[in-house]
C-alpha cells in the first residue's frame, strides 16, 4: 500500500516537470502543462485519496486504483509522444496564414450566429416548454445531443461570437464588429449558458477569455497588465463561484435550506473537490464490467443529425448516456456519468484506445499551438488555440467522443467561414521562418 502511494507521488512530481520543463515554447499556457495538471488530478491525487482510507463510494479495490493510475500513465506518455517532436511544427508550417478579414463581411457572419443560436433557444422552449428548461436542465442536454445535434450546434454559434468579439477587443482594440456586437453576444451567450443546459461553457469561456488576455500584443505595459490580471482574476472568481454555487444547491437540496458557515466550511469545499475527481472512480468501475465498446457510439455520431422524429428507434449516441443508462438509471432523472478521456478510451478498446487516442490529442493540440505560435500577433490563430484548448481542458473529465465530435467537429464548422473570410493559402517556409524568426512565444 505505502509502496503503490510513494510511487503515485514520485508519477506525479515526473510528470509535472516533465509538463514545466519539457514544453513545446516554455509557455505555461501551453497544453502540456493544462493536461498534466488534469492528469495529475484524475490519475495521482484521487487514486491517492482512495488507497490512502479516503472517501470510496464505488467499494473499488486497490487493485483496480493503482490499474486504472497506470493507465492513465500510459495516456500521458502516448499525449507527449503525439504532442512533442517535429511533426506538429511542420504540420502547423503548411497551414492557410490568416490574412485580414473585412469588416462588414465578419460583421454579418457574426450577426447571422446570433440569430442561428437564438433559433436554437427557441427551438428549445417550443419543444420542451420554459418550465422544462428551468426545471429540468438534465432532460434539455440530453434532448440537444441525442435529437439530431442542430440545436447544440445552434447554440454553440453564440459563444463563437463571444470569443471572436473578445479576441478582436484583444488584439484590434478598436475594431468596430466588437464594439458593436459584443453587448449582444453577451446576452445571448447568458441564456445559453442558463437556459439552453449547456452550463458546462461558463468555464469554457473563462479560461478561453483568459488566455486571450493573456496573449495580448501591441499595448503599452500598463493597458496589457490590467487585461491580464482581469483575465487571471476572472477565472478565479468563476471557479469560486461555480464551487460556492454547487455547495448552496446541495445543501438547499439535502436540507431544504442554506446555511452559510457549513457552505463556507473547508471540508465541503474538499467534498465538492473530491466529488468533481469521481470521474476515475465510474472509469474504475465501468473497466471491470464493460465489455469494449469498438467505438459503436462514435459510428452513432455520425450519423446522430437524423432527428428521433424520423427515427423513433435511433440508438442512444452518447458513450456516457449509454452507460449511465445501463448501470445506474434514467439519464433523464440521473445526472451523466463520465469517465475522463483516458478512461472512455480504455473502455472501447482496453489499452490501444488509450494509445491511439491520446496520441491523437497530443498531436491534435500541439498543431493548434505551434499555429499560434506561427501566426502570434493575428486575433484568428489566437482564438482558435484558446477556443481548442480550453475546451480540451472542459472536456478531459468527460469522453473522447465529446471532445471529438462536440468540440472538434462542431466548433471546426463554425470556425471554417470565420477563417475563410480572410485566408490567403500561401505556406510559410521554414527559410522564411528561421530568418524572420516570425515564432513569438
Amino acid at each position: 500500500m505505502i509502496d503503490e502511494v510513494v510511487f503515485l507521488a514520485v508519477f506525479a512530481l515526473g510528470i509535472t516537470i516533465i509538463g514545466l520543463f519539457m514544453s513545446r515554447g516554455k509557455d505555461l499556457l501551453e497544453p502540456a502543462v493544462g493536461i498534466t495538471g488534469l492528469y495529475v488530478l484524475f490519475f495521482v491525487v484521487r487514486p491517492m485519496i482512495i488507497m490512502m482510507g479516503g472517501p470510496n463510494p464505488l467499494s473499488l479495490t486497490d487493485e483496480a486504483v493503482m490499474r486504472m493510475a497506470l493507465i492513465g500513465v500510459l495516456g500521458e506518455v502516448s499525449f507527449y509522444l503525439g504532442y512533442h517532436g517535429r511533426l506538429p511544427y511542420l504540420i502547423a508550417l503548411r497551414l492557410p496564414k490568416p490574412g485580414k478579414t473585412s469588416s462588414i463581411r465578419l460583421f454579418l457572419l457574426l450577426l447571422f450566429y446570433l440569430c442561428l443560436s437564438w433559433l436554437g433557444v427557441l427551438a428549445i422552449a417550443r419543444s420542451a416548454g420554459w418550465d422544462i428548461i428551468r426545471k429540468s436542465p438534465i432532460e434539455v442536454a440530453f434532448m440537444m445531443k441525442e435529437g439530431g445535434g442542430y440545436l447544440n450546434t445552434l447554440l454553440r454559434a453564440g459563444f463563437v461570437v463571444l470569443l471572436t468579439c473578445w479576441a478582436l477587443f484583444c488584439f484590434e482594440r478598436r475594431n468596430r464588429v466588437a464594439w458593436a456586437l459584443f453587448p449582444i453576444a453577451v446576452i445571448t451567450y447568458v441564456l445559453i449558458a442558463t437556459i439552453g443546459g449547456l452550463r458546462g461553457l461558463v468555464a469554457q469561456a473563462v479560461i478561453a477569455m483568459a488566455i486571450l488576455s493573456l496573449y495580448r500584443r501591441r499595448t503599452n505595459f500598463p493597458y496589457r497588465l490590467a487585461f491580464t490580471l482581469g483575465g487571471v482574476l476572472s477565472a478565479g472568481v468563476a471557479l469560486t463561484l461555480g464551487i460556492m454555487i454547487l455547495v448552496l444547491l446541495n445543501l438547499y437540496r439535502h436540507y431544504g435550506t442554506i446555511d452559510w458557515r457549513l457552505a463556507l466550511s473547508p471540508a465541503v469545499w474538499w467534498n465538492q473537490l473530491q466529488a468533481a475527481l469521481i470521474p476515475f472512480d465510474w472509469a474504475v468501475y465501468f473497466a471491470q464490467r464493460v465489455e469494449p465498446l469498438w467505438f459503436v457510439h462514435y459510428f452513432y455520431s455520425l450519423i446522430g443529425f437524423i432527428p428521433r422524429q424520423l427515427w423513433p428507434d435511433k440508438p442512444v449516441i452518447s458513450v456516457a448516456y449509454a452507460l449511465t443508462d445501463a448501470y445506474v438509471g434514467d439519464p433523464l432523472v440521473v445526472p451523466t456519468l463520465t469517465t475522463t478521456i483516458p478512461g472512455e478510451l480504455h473502455l472501447q478498446i482496453p489499452i490501444a484506445g488509450v494509445v491511439v487516442g491520446m496520441f491523437l490529442l497530443g498531436l491534435f493540440l500541439a498543431i493548434v499551438y505551434e499555429y499560434r505560435r506561427l501566426n502570434a500577433s493575428l486575433w484568428v490563430s489566437n482564438m482558435l488555440y484558446a477556443l481548442f484548448y480550453a475546451g480540451t481542458l472542459r472536456a478531459f473529465y468527460t469522453t473522447f467522443q465529446t471532445w471529438l465530435f462536440e468540440l472538434v467537429l462542431t466548433y471546426g464548422i463554425l470556425l471554417a467561414p470565420i477563417f475563410a473570410l480572410g485566408l490567403t493559402w500561401r505556406r510559410t517556409s521554414l527559410k522564411a521562418v528561421k530568418k524572420n524568426n516570425q515564432i513569438n512565444l
